[in-house]
């Protein structure tokens, strides 16, 4: 194999697909980066066996060829080297890496023991979305999933695609946060669920592409595949089904708006003083138009304070939050917030007080006694 490129370009690549790599253990051979040079340009691809990441380096090609190098080493060495050309070249001693000034030969595994990243079978139907937005609604709601084993659905995103709407939920059993997009139209109707880890990943590679180009979603039956510029991406998806919720939001609300700064900071001030791992926080809507905060511990003592609020306090009976969980939703909501509660054991609903293109709002459960 004999190929050169930009160094810039070569960085990139590895490094969209290098992460995956690091964050394998179960076999070793999983830790190394396929590397083949062809005429599309030299192609890379990592896996875990649950997801895998393809990304294509333009450059000129002298000799075809591949071999498997070690993911970390890559991913150290490359930024180190100077900018602007690099050669790379397959020999007996392995992979030499040449520069203007500088040459490394790195250690080459057997490319015959690499698992083949497996192309998306029977295909439902494809979708594509501006980068924005998807960046968005996984922004929205991946803080929101849960890892409960007995319940894998609860351990990806549902997203739910229609005619003219793309819905994005995540529960942990405990909280819901839910984003709404409209879209000009679809060509595919139905719901998957996407692992966690696998959102992690398209947040990750959307954080590094080029917003002018729009994600193009491949969907298959237990399969979702992701085109971002030049990277593809190929998960398994959740099996299960993800519950109906709809029923969960209050139907008539009542919200009070407050600075999300301000709420945030007397949350974190409050919970200093919570029980150890239960952090839980005790809200109280006064007359007065103040959101009390209140929390008290046997071994460190009690705070109290006060935000104030717009609108009208409906109801005035303190509910018990988890003031992490309340925390992350509000931390969505730049500006203002928008609190409805329907009572001391009644679900809190929180929601923006602008919304963006992206209709984002978050329900939390309350803490019982």
């Amino acid at each position: 194999m004999k190929f050169s490129c930009l160094k810039e370009n070569l960085v990139h690549g590895i490094n969209a697909v290098g992460h995956i790599a690091l964050r394998t253990s179960s076999l070793p051979i999983l830790n190394n980066i396929f590397i083949s040079a062809g005429d599309t340009g030299l192609y890379l691809s990592a896996t875990n066996l649950e997801i895998g990441i393809e990304n294509t380096v333009r450059g000129k090609l002298e000799e075809p060829g591949d071999c498997l190098v070690s993911a970390k080493l890559l991913l150290d060495l490359l930024p180190l080297l100077p900018d602007g050309q690099i050669h790379l070249e397959t020999t007996g001693a392995g992979l030499c890496v040449k520069t203007q000034d500088t040459e490394s030969t790195l250690r080459i595994n057997p490319v015959t023991d690499f698992p083949i990243i497996p192309p998306v079978e029977e295909k439902r139907g494809e979708f594509s979305l501006p980068q924005p937005i998807v960046k968005e609604v996984f922004e929205k709601t991946l803080f929101a999933v849960g890892r409960v084993e007995q319940r894998p659905q609860f351990n990806g995103i549902l997203l739910a695609f229609k005619k003219n709407t793309f819905t994005a939920t995540a529960t942990d059993g405990y909280r819901l946060a839910e984003v709404v997009v409209e879209i000009a139209d679809g060509v595919y109707e139905g719901k998957i669920i996407v692992p966690n880890t696998t959102a992690q990943e398209i947040t990750r590679l959307l954080m590094a592409g080029d917003e002018s180009e729009a994600v193009q979603f491949l969907i298959g039956e237990n399969q979702l595949h992701i085109t971002i510029g030049s990277t593809q991406l190929t998960s398994r998806l959740v099996e299960g089904e993800f519950p109906d919720y709809e029923a969960l939001f209050p139907k008539k609300v009542e919200p009070v708006t407050v600075a999300s700064g301000a709420l945030t900071k007397a949350v974190k001030a409050t919970t200093l003083f919570s029980r150890s791992g239960v952090a839980d926080i005790t809200i109280t809507l006064k007359e007065n138009n103040q959101l009390e905060i209140f929390s008290e511990s046997g071994e460190i003592g009690s705070h109290r304070t006060a935000v104030p609020f717009a609108g009208k306090a409906e109801i005035t009976t303190p509910v018990v939050l988890n003031a992490r969980f309340l925390i992350e939703g509000v931390a969505v909501c730049s500006g203002e917030t928008e609190i409805s509660f329907g009572g001391a054991d009644q679900p809190v609903l929180v929601t923006p007080k602008k919304q963006t293109a992206a209709k984002y709002r978050y329900l939390l459960m309350p803490i019982r006694e």
